[in-house]
């Protein structure tokens, strides 16, 4: 077994074959495709293992694929390979898929391929990935087709884009004129492209709060709950946050952008979002609420968007946060809508929530998250124990989805690599469960470097550990990051950055400085030129002065004489890195709030 390679995730079962026959690498490779089966399978024999595999009839063919009612489950699968032949048998088309993922994977091994048999089955049905395209990041097509192409390699086969605004709604361009809105042919064609990959994408556009987007025109600001705005994380100005439920014409936006949106869509599901409703009953609903209660007013309110959703023919998916504030209303909750669990510390009650949602007899999902938004390098800790924790409650429960949320709040700074840690962990969790063994850089290397930057891995491991040193108590993010979330001249700085890093002390915040500056020495002895190397500078370069301007605020120092010509680097920096992967929208809006951090409405005076 030492002569295999490594595969991610770890299949359930890898043995030698009995008859122990090789192939010797560089003969031909022919493969006998299924017909119609709707999925790039000559795309997934090929990406991983980089062979040149030749569609041919049976008889002449060394690959073979097989549908075998017996495994059961349409995404399990069993390579054979041995006999002279080589055969994938699986349940359904997605075995297959998954199946030549394998198979690539094992080809890479050197040497003579040896006889094997592979059988494999995820511990979870859906393995999902949401990334967060409204704050502020929309990324090109390019980018997403590659992020589609390494979710199939890892197995994910679901994919949400969390939208707000950004999506080119007709009618609505005041809205999304500005982001570089995803277009309806454009969400089509990555629709198409993922179903090629065994992958779902389920739509998801927030429909009740976070719609301060929406709600900051004049147009619309007759629909918000509050229209003289309030204070909230994602802005560092007042701004009318959510709809008002109490308004007819709320529920006439929303009918009008799922009619949009929705028909665009193969998936059942559609997710509506509903969460945080922060300002609810603190405006335009306060009297209903009064009356019927928050939870009341709350449940009417996600009863009409069921039955939008269900016009256009799909189940509704919704945070689940408020409705478990509120169990005075579980008995009202519709059937068919699935409500999903969302913590992001390592110690979130998950496991008891997910038994609430069980004992009520709920279909539920569960959604950890990538712990890299409001952090500059990544929560490794927090990472990989609320991504297991997560799986376990999820298979403990009976949750029917593992979803890994990757949020850009607050201008979205973190570059996309900083998700890989999590994405790989989250991906090993969900298909072989909770006990398969934490990523390290051998892991990363291989999985997204192709086995050619390991000193750049290294790099990236030692980055994400670095914010374990800071001990500073944060929660959703870290003293640095706050430091520049809430400065001094914040609409609320009343001790908002102390509550939220109460921990805080100088010798953590040197021991961090200390990490960042091991990492640059790692990743400056790499010599690396690929892209995320240059994402991984930039992390560290924002990380060191963010530390800097948390240092002043512990110990009560002025900033820095320097502190601003430093900033200008990095927005030229985070701008250059922004074009690469991002369309130019919500770029600007990105480099207003890191300009906050220094400048009062961010603007430099």
């Amino acid at each position: 077994m030492a002569t295999f390679p490594e595969l991610i995730p770890l299949p359930a079962s890898v043995r030698p074959a009995d008859d122990g026959w090789t192939h010797p690498l560089g003969n031909e490779w022919k493969v006998s495709l299924p017909a119609d089966c709707g999925l790039d399978l000559l795309w997934a024999l090929s990406d991983g293992g980089g062979l040149p595999w030749n569609a041919v009839d049976a008889e002449s063919a060394l690959l073979r694929f097989e549908l075998h009612d017996d495994l059961g489950d349409d995404q399990a699968y069993r390579i054979e390979v041995g006999g002279g032949r080589m055969c994938i048998q699986a349940g359904g088309a997605a075995g297959w898929f998954h199946g030549g993922m394998t198979l690539a994977q094992w080809l890479c091994g050197a040497g003579p391929i040896r006889g094997v048999v592979i059988e494999d089955r995820p511990a979870l049905q859906r393995r999902g990935y949401m990334l967060d395209v409204s704050r502020d990041r929309m990324p090109t097509m390019g980018e997403l087709r590659r992020l589609i192409d390494q979710l199939a390699r890892l197995k994910y086969n679901h994919l949400e884009l969390y939208l707000e605004h950004p999506f080119a709604y007709e009618s609505h361009a005041v809205v999304h004129e500005n982001s570089s809105p995803i277009t309806p042919g454009e969400m089509c064609e990555i629709v198409t492209y993922a179903a090629r990959r065994a992958i779902e994408v389920v739509p998801n556009q927030n429909t009740f709060g976070h719609m301060h987007r929406w709600l900051i025109h004049p147009e619309y600001k007759h629909l918000a709950e509050q229209s003289e705005g309030m204070l909230h994380a994602f802005h560092f100005e007042r701004e009318p946050f959510g709809l008002c439920a109490a308004n007819p014409k709320s529920l006439e936006l929303v009918d009008d952008m799922l009619g949009q949106l929705l028909p665009l869509f193969d998936s059942p599901f559609f997710n509506a979002g509903m969460d945080e409703t922060i300002d609810l009953g603190d405006g335009g609903s306060q009297e209903i609420c009064e009356e019927r209660g928050k939870g009341g007013v709350y449940m009417d309110y996600l009863l009409a968007v069921q039955e939008l959703t269900a016009k256009y023919g799909k189940r509704m998916v919704f945070w689940a946060d408020i409705l478990l504030e509120h169990p005075e209303v579980f008995d009202r909750l519709p059937g068919g809508s699935v409500p999903v669990l969302w913590g992001y510390e390592k110690d979130h009650p998950l496991a008891e929530q997910a038994r609430t949602l069980h004992d009520i007899g709920a279909e539920f999902w569960i959604a950890p998250g990538t712990s890299s938004w409001q952090s500059l390098t990544g929560r490794y800790s927090n990472c990989l124990g609320n991504i297991s924790h997560a799986a376990q409650a999820a298979l403990q429960h009976g949750a029917s989805a593992l979803v890994l949320t990757d949020w850009g709040d607050y201008g979205h700074w973190q570059p996309p690599s900083l998700s890989n840690l999590a994405i790989l962990h989250f991906a090993a969790q969900a298909w072989s469960g909770p006990e398969h063994a934490t990523p390290d850089a051998d892991a990363i290397n291989r999985t997204f470097y192709g086995g050619r930057e390991l000193q750049l891995a290294q790099a990236w491991m030692q980055l994400w550990q670095a914010s374990d040193s800071l001990q500073d108590g944060a929660l959703n993010g870290t003293s640095p990051f706050y430091a520049m979330r809430y400065p001094p001249h914040c609409a609320n700085p009343d001790g908002e950055w102390q509550k939220r890093c109460n921990t805080w002390t100088l010798q953590g915040a040197k021991a961090y400085d200390q990490e960042l500056n091991r990492t640059l020495a790692t990743l400056d002895g790499s010599g690396s030129e690929h892209p995320d190397a240059q994402e991984l500078s930039f992390s560290i370069r924002i990380a060191c002065w963010a530390n800097q301007r948390a240092r002043e605020r512990g110990q009560g120092l002025p900033t820095a004489a320097d502190a601003d010509s430093e900033l200008q680097v990095i927005e030229r920096e985070l701008a250059e890195l922004w074009q690469l992967r991002s369309r130019p929208g919500g770029l600007e809006d990105s480099l207003l709030k890191l300009r906050f951090a220094l400048h009062a409405g961010g603007v430099r005076s």
